[in-house]
């Protein structure tokens, strides 16, 4: 999702109508900041479930003996250490084998 198209529904969310004067900017752009998390957080749902992810994971957890980086048990997660590679030749680069409970530290859950 783009910017503009963010700020756009947040002002629509809002209540907003076209060209009509805004007198809270910082209440659209916090909802548009919310608009677009949630959009990118569905597009990366949507992309580990895709067989491209399947594929980089397995890469992932046998280059690494399916053991956890961390603390040497048996790992079943793959952490991304840097989003932006994401679907691209690095990703596997920039992942790591964890177990769940390491991977769930990693994330502070």
């Amino acid at each position: 999702m783009e910017w503009e198209e963010a700020i756009s529904d947040a002002k629509e969310e809002l209540g907003y109508s076209e060209g009509e004067y805004i007198e809270d900017w910082d209440e659209v752009v916090e909802t548009a900041k919310e608009i677009m998390s949630e959009g990118n957080k569905r597009e990366y749902e949507n992309y580990l479930d895709s067989p491209e992810w399947k594929e980089t994971r397995s890469e992932v957890l046998k280059r690494d003996n399916y053991t956890c980086q961390d603390c040497g048990g048996k790992a079943e997660n793959v952490h991304h250490l840097d989003y932006d590679c994401l679907e691209t030749d690095e990703e596997a680069e920039h992942c790591v084998s964890l177990c769940r409970d390491c991977h769930r530290s990693r994330h502070n859950l």
